[in-house]
């Protein structure tokens, strides 16, 4: 059993990864903070990125297909339509989801907690009393 752990070189890491040669690997934690899975399923499930944990022409079809709609029910049908390929052909589990805790002096002001790609998103609304 190769173990892969997201602590290797990141280039080493992501080749291995992307070329399947693991039997586990640990994947940098992306905490789910977005409203759109956009980011999540392109980072793991689209053909061509980083953390490919597996390779479909319908899983990018569909993929590709609701980036370019702004029609809201037509892309909850398309993330519906991912979500069951995905679980259809992918051997993927993800199983954890840490909480994470923020520490601030008593003065901060405006401080929210975000996780995932936009974790520094109100960081502009900081001050000190």
């Amino acid at each position: 059993m190769l173990l892969l752990v997201s602590r290797s070189e990141a280039g080493a890491f992501s080749k291995v990864v992307g070329a399947g040669q693991y039997d586990l690997a640990l994947i940098p934690p992306y905490g789910k903070r977005e409203d759109d899975l956009y980011p999540y399923i392109g980072m793991f499930f689209f053909s061509g990125v980083r953390y490919k944990v597996m390779e479909s022409p319908e899983v990018d079809r569909l993929f590709v297909a609701q980036l370019y709609t702004a029609d809201e029910k037509e892309r909850e049908k398309l993330y519906w339509a991912l979500q069951e390929e995905i679980m259809k052909n992918c051997l993927a589990a993800f199983l954890c989801h840490p909480d994470r805790i923020t520490v601030l002096k008593k003065d901060i002001e405006g401080w929210e907690s975000y996780y995932g790609f936009e974790s520094l998103a109100t960081l502009w609304k900081v001050s000190r009393k």
